[in-house]
Parts: C-alpha cells; structure tokens; sequence
C-alpha cells in the first residue's frame, strides 16, 4: 500500500498534430444550469480547490495531512489548477495539470509504480492530471437528467485541453473509472496496474486522448459542445 504523499503495459498509439485554436490565452468557462468550470482561478478559487482537496483526501481518506485546512504539496508550483463552483461560488471539484516540463506526481510518487507507464508518454503536448476530487455532497448527484458533476468537470477539462493544443493527459483517478470513462466514450490508450491506498482504495493512470475523446465524450454532446 502506498501514501499519497510518498507517493503494465504501455498498448503502442498514434499521437495526432498538436491541435490550435489561437485562443490558447483566452480564459475558458463552461457553464451550465448552477455550475460553472473555470480553467483560469484567481486566488480566491485556488483557496477553495486546496480547502476541498483537504477534505477529499486529509478529512476522508487520510492519505495526506493538511496544514490550517489547506492541502497542498510541491506539484502545485508548476500546476494550473481547474475548478467547478455552484451557484454561491462554493468550489464542488476541482483538478489540476502538469505539463511535461516538470516533475509529475506519478513518475515520483506510489513508490515509482507508474514510472515505467509514462516514459514513452510524458512528451511535448502531454499533461498529466491529479488531485481530481469533488466534494462529498456532489460526487455522486445529477444536476441534469444526463450529467454529474464530474461529467461536467471532465467535460471542462477536455474542453481547455483542446483549445490550449493538448495531445493527451495522463490521468490518476480510482481505477474503476476506467469502466466510466469507456463508457462514455473516452479514448483510453493506455491502463496501468493498480496501487493500493491506504484506505483499500485503488488508484491507477490512465492515459487520454484528448482530440478524439473530445469530439467522441457523451456529456460534452448534451452540453452543446
């Protein structure tokens, strides 16, 4: 078993062109009945993603432990963080992106499992995506007869990557996403073995094509996109 904090087979995949809108600066927003994605946090926003991820993952699970309510580690200096809030402003779920510049959270986390995943992978154009959490009261609600929050907030985040020219994420989420998201279209190139927290729960990383799961995402359709 592994803590978040210390923190198979790569199938071969064709990475299409680099995609450009010329809007790689415009400040992205999805917004559908009370919930509202923004790619682009002030402060006030970030405050509310790292209040939220304490309570995901120091309050729940006790993977980490916060400081003063905040849960914070040394991947958010190099991160953009994206977050998706209710009708007073109140931050449900939030996720953040590495790009491959940097040092990611699986390549030096979960005791190196996920290195071998990601070596031919963390190229130019590939982010990789963490700290995706929602808030407890959200996580499992429709807001919409087609949509929860994490469609929306999945939704959002295709959305960005596709207009900032994103080739694909890398994803560490529980590994039983992975039947949600085939489900729903997403195209999944790649699938690691799982790692055990602390708490039984299972965590893998998947890796995601963002153009063709973009155009193929079933949310993304009943939100007109």
């Amino acid at each position: 078993m592994y803590s978040l904090a210390h923190t198979s087979h790569i199938d071969k995949f064709h990475l299409p062109q680099p995609f450009t809108t010329g809007m790689e600066t415009k400040t992205i927003s999805l917004q559908h009945n009370n919930l509202l994605y923004h790619a682009d946090c002030s402060d006030e926003l970030l405050d509310g993603s790292y209040k939220l991820r304490n309570e995901v993952f120091d309050e729940e699970k006790s993977w980490v432990t916060g400081q003063d309510g905040l849960e914070i580690d040394q991947f958010d200096a190099t991160s953009t963080t994206s977050v998706v809030t209710n009708e007073v402003r109140e931050v449900v779920a939030t996720s953040r992106a590495v790009d491959s510049r940097y040092n990611w959270m699986s390549e030096t986390c979960f005791g190196g499992i996920f290195r071998k995943n990601i070596q031919d992978i963390k190229i130019p154009g590939v982010k990789e995506i963490s700290r995706v959490c929602i808030s407890k009261y959200y996580r499992n609600n429709y807001f919409t007869e087609n949509i929860k929050t994490f469609d929306f907030l999945l939704a959002g985040m295709l959305l960005e990557n596709k207009m900032q020219g994103t080739r694909g994420a890398v994803i560490i989420t529980g590994f039983y996403m992975y039947k949600f998201l085939e489900k729903n279209n997403i195209k999944i190139h790649m699938l690691s073995k799982k790692v055990i927290m602390p708490d039984r729960y299972e965590i893998a990383i998947f890796y995601v094509d963002i153009e063709q799961s973009f155009h193929s995402f079933k949310p993304l359709k009943y939100l007109g996109c």
